[in-house]
């Protein structure tokens, strides 16, 4: 070994100034057997291949990793010693900070991606290339990490027909920021996607929020107001957005319903003016500067004419950044609870800015010490929570938790040690800010830094707030209690049916999927679940049950009520009233049970039709009564007749023959004549009289 002379670091200051010729490598240098440098050097000479060999050398005072290159020369060894412990601590630091970062990312509840932008033979973007998927954007894509590398229209071609790729190659070619929410149909999803896309160099960052949840949160709910206020119209809504620096009013076409306003209706600030009663011109004022000058946030309530006298209240919030550049209204009718939509922050445009500006507290806690070590201060801060969590002990920092969430919160932070590297455990706890205000939280967690044992000692964890969800969830199972007490106080049958499609898309049925208590206590058998058809068919009255399915269908497709009586086949002689009206997709009837009224209407046509029959006979014996006293008027008539004839031919031809008595006698017989002649006049009118209508 013929060594020459080392530059002067940290090991050759060591030797410096010293002649090394003919020394023995093991005996001045130790540390080449130790680290098993000098048989790496055996195998140059006796091989002849070079060696590069990188250790870290820890004893003798030293703390330093070495680089060793040896090069087989005639009967020897050319060898060469680098000092490279500032780059390892270098890509140490490196390896952590991605650590960091990537552990964040997969820890954030959004879909966060980097791609590489593409350009066309025209220096113009047409798509690209997958650079980053965090762990949340492989899960809620269904994807592996074999999609990394390739073109976005390749790995996901529906974004080409949802138009989503279209949206991101503008923001790339423009560099201007975007933000846009839609429903992304494709094989590997069907949900409401919020994007945030922002151009960094050449390179596009994505956040994506998956927001079906509240979709389907604010459908359910507004579905339950509707349902509840079935018997009104349900109050409208509409909203604008006011541009500050351009003085752009843009309106939904809710404000132009509530205004009552054809949408060709140029909006402007002051339409509140021109919209507003008399008594309320000077509210529509306050409104209009409030807008236009003082950009601040307000609520006012306000009378509007419209097809009938509104009132309306407007809630006003203005967006900042830095100063305020836009303005968000919200008007309600007074009648109508709507939840205002929280306003997306901006989101910086990389990885650290990511971080830092994130709506979650994000944070890297020890666990030996449960001391925060690393925590996003702009998060914190917009939680309300003391910025000196940094420098809490461990009992001041779980002093915020609630009570009864402690045993939780311990045993999230002891489940680490034994938990995998790609694992997340979640919770939700309640904490207090700096207001003494409770706060829920979800916090999801993955282990972080491990030691040279393997031990967990670091983990990293989101926590975000939830206390909007919390409170909406427990506003809708109010909601809820309150329908389901609404609709089973009422004597009315009520019910919910949805439709049924077929393979061809063809409505084939429809299914109760809510009924009141009510119905439960009127049909023999629980009816949520049943379907029309089937449960007509059961009854032997198909026929029934296609004709029903038929009156639905109608009024799902043209959106006109339907009503109609009808008997339950199931119970005999019950009546009831139905009612059907379109409610978004599904179909709500009422039924209302009109035995009662029925059975009356039907007794009394019974009463009519054997009252016309008792007429129609007295009108028959009355005639008979006619016919009988004509015939014997008639054979009374006759006899009467030849008596008076020949008593006044007695009068005049024998009268002078007879005594005064006998002339009396026939004088008798002409006047008793006379009162049967008029007895039978009276017997006549009689029967026509009884006989003729009334």
């Amino acid at each position: 070994f013929h060594p020459g002379r080392f530059r002067r670091n940290q090991y050759g200051h060591a030797l410096a100034g010293r002649d090394i010729t003919s020394l023995r490598l093991l005996k001045e240098f130790p540390l080449t057997e130790d680290l098993n440098v000098f048989q790496q050097f055996v195998n140059v000479v006796e091989t002849g291949v070079p060696a590069d060999l990188e250790k870290y050398y820890n004893a003798e005072g030293y703390d330093m990793w070495l680089r060793w290159k040896a090069v087989k020369l005639e009967d020897g060894l050319f060898v060469s010693v680098e000092d490279t412990t500032v780059r390892k601590q270098g890509e140490r630091q490196l390896n952590e900070s991605r650590n960091l970062l990537q552990s964040i990312f997969d820890g954030v509840q959004s879909s966060i991606t980097v791609y590489k932008i593409l350009y066309n033979t025209d220096n113009k973007p047409e798509d690209l290339e997958i650079l980053i998927f965090n762990d949340f954007a492989y899960r809620t894509s269904h994807t592996t990490p074999e999609i990394i590398g390739k073109r976005l229209s390749e790995a996901f071609p529906e974004s080409k027909s949802n138009g989503v790729l279209e949206k991101f190659l503008y923001a790339a070619e423009t560099g201007e920021p975007m933000k846009f929410e839609q429903l992304y149909f494709g094989e590997r999803m069907n949900s409401w996607l919020y994007f945030n896309v922002s151009r960094l160099d050449e390179l596009l960052v994505v956040i994506t929020e998956d927001t079906t949840v509240r979709k389907k949160a604010i459908e359910e709910n507004y579905k339950q107001l509707q349902i509840l206020q079935e018997t009104e119209k349900v109050s409208g809504i509409g909203t604008w957005e006011f541009i500050v620096e351009t003085g752009e009013f843009n309106c939904s076409d809710g404000l132009y319903r509530l205004l009552n306003l054809p949408r060709e209706t140029k909006m402007i600030p002051k339409t509140y003016i021109d919209c507003a009663i008399p008594e309320d011109e000077d509210v529509a004022m306050r409104i209009v500067n409030h807008i236009t000058k003082d950009h601040l946030a307000f609520e006012e309530i306000i009378r509007i004419k419209s097809d009938t006298i509104k009132t309306v209240k407007v809630k006003v919030k203005p967006l900042k950044e830095g100063n305020v550049t836009r303005l968000i209204g919200v008007n309600l009718d007074i009648t109508a609870i709507v939840e205002s939509q929280k306003v997306l922050k901006e989101q910086a445009h990389f990885i650290n800015q990511i971080a830092i500006t994130m709506p979650d507290i994000v944070s890297v806690i020890e666990l030996a010490t449960r001391k925060i070590e690393y925590v996003n201060m702009s998060a914190l801060d917009t939680a309300t929570f003391a910025l000196e969590v940094l420098n809490m002990s461990e009992t001041e920092l779980f002093g915020l938790v609630h009570p009864d969430d402690m045993e939780l919160i311990n045993n999230y932070f002891n489940r680490f040690y034994e938990l995998s590297d790609i694992e997340t455990i979640t919770i939700e706890i309640r904490a207090r800010n700096k207001f003494g205000e409770w706060y829920w939280f979800r916090a999801r967690g993955r282990v972080f830094k491990r030691n040279d044992e393997g031990i967990v000692t670091h983990s990293v964890n989101i926590f975000q707030n939830i206390t909007e969800q919390k409170n909406a969830d427990r506003a809708l199972r109010e909601n809820k209690e309150l329908l389901q007490s609404v609709f089973n106080s009422t004597s009315n049958t009520i019910a919910v049916l949805k439709p049924i499609y077929n393979e061809k898309k063809v409505i084939d049925d429809f299914e109760i999927v809510f009924a009141n208590q009510n119905a439960l206590s009127l049909y023999p058998d629980n009816p949520i679940g049943t379907r029309i058809r089937q449960f007509y068919a059961s009854q032997g009255d198909l026929e029934a049950g296609v004709q029903l399915v038929q009156k639905f269908e109608s009024v799902l497709k043209t959106g006109e009520p339907e009503e109609y009586d009808h008997v339950l086949t199931n119970v005999a002689n019950h009546w009831l009233h139905t009612v059907a009206v379109k409610l978004e997709n599904e179909i709500v009837i009422t039924q209302q049970d009109i035995t009662e009224s029925v059975e009356a209407r039907m007794d009394l046509e019974r009463l009519n039709e054997s009252l016309k029959q008792k007429n129609l006979e007295l009108k028959s014996r009355n005639h008979e009564l006619a016919n009988f006293a004509f015939i014997a008027s008639h054979d009374l008539r006759e006899p009467l007749r030849k008596i008076l004839i020949f008593s006044n031919y007695l009068m005049e031809k024998e009268g002078g023959n007879l005594s005064e008595q006998g002339v009396d006698y026939c004088m008798k017989i002409i006047r008793a004549i006379n009162r049967m002649n008029a007895l039978i006049d009276d017997i006549l009118e009689y029967s026509r009289a009884s006989s003729s209508p009334r």
